[in-house]
């Protein structure tokens, strides 16, 4: 009887340590199971997020397309212009030669070219990077005054003022999403390449040994022949401030100020 007993107990030990070791290895692998459902949460949260800002790059990248269209439109325009001016440049100042207006509408271009260009993006880097709305109907506005301060920080003195040109680029917001830190030191070694390229711009120009004037003021009447328009300008609407100067050499016109007007 003793035996059977024993027997008993012992079955009974091994069946109760069985469904112990059952129970554990199920809470073991629901552990597991609830493991991997939050990493692939969290996986797919990164996912949107890069989704998202792969949207915004889209976005900036059609936007750069609408922008160098309307560049290239205005450039043509541009060369066409100085080319009809050059000879009456030179007819009207007889020292300033052929040579002469060649070197100053290569120099038009060059500016012309760091303030739509270079100064544009960095107008867009350091809006990106503040954490501003990029689909902030005044944003258009806001970029354009950032602009023509940092123009006017590289062409209004007799030299580039490169701590305020580098002081108004400074990213105040310090709220970094995924993948900012890497622009903004992007952000900041454009900002000391393009100070470099300006200054040797304005270095160049002081060299040609002509008086060369940067005319910030709006001219009058405002006309297709006295201005260029800042996109999305429009001639039908009052101008609120120069962006990019006019260029003149000796008192001669060789670029028309570039002017940004109220939004529709």
């Amino acid at each position: 009887m003793d035996q059977e007993v024993g027997i008993l107990s012992a079955v009974s030990n091994l069946l109760f340590n069985s469904k112990k070791g059952l129970e554990d290895g199920l809470e073991d692998l629901f552990s597991a199971f609830r493991l991997q459902t939050q990493q692939l949460k969290d996986l797919t949260d990164k996912t949107d997020r890069q989704e998202a800002e792969l949207g915004e790059l889209r976005r900036y990248a059609e936007g750069l397309e609408r922008q160098l269209a309307s560049l290239q439109s205005t450039q043509t325009g541009l060369d066409r212009d100085l080319g009809a001016l050059r000879s009456e440049l030179v007819h009207q100042a007889p020292d300033l030669t052929d040579e002469d207006s060649h070197r100053h509408e290569d120099y038009v271009r060059q500016m012309r070219h760091l303030c739509e260009n270079s100064f544009r993006n960095l107008a867009h880097s350091y809006t990106e990077l503040s954490g501003l709305d990029l689909k902030d109907r005044q944003l258009p506005y806001h970029q354009a005054r950032l602009v023509a301060s940092l123009v006017s920080a590289c062409f209004r003195e007799p030299k580039v003022n490169e701590a305020e040109f580098r002081a108004l680029l400074e990213v105040k917001s310090k709220s970094f999403r995924l993948g900012d830190r890497d622009k903004e030191k992007v952000h900041y070694t454009k900002v000391t390449q393009i100070l470099k390229a300006t200054t040797a711009l304005r270095a160049n120009i002081a060299g040609s040994g002509h008086p060369v004037e940067f005319d910030f003021s709006v001219p009058h009447p405002v006309t297709e022949d006295t201005v260029e328009l800042w996109h999305p300008s429009s001639l039908d609407r009052p101008v609120v401030f120069v962006v990019v100067p006019a260029y003149l050499v000796r008192g001669q016109l060789f670029g028309n100020p570039i002017v940004f007007t109220e939004l529709s």
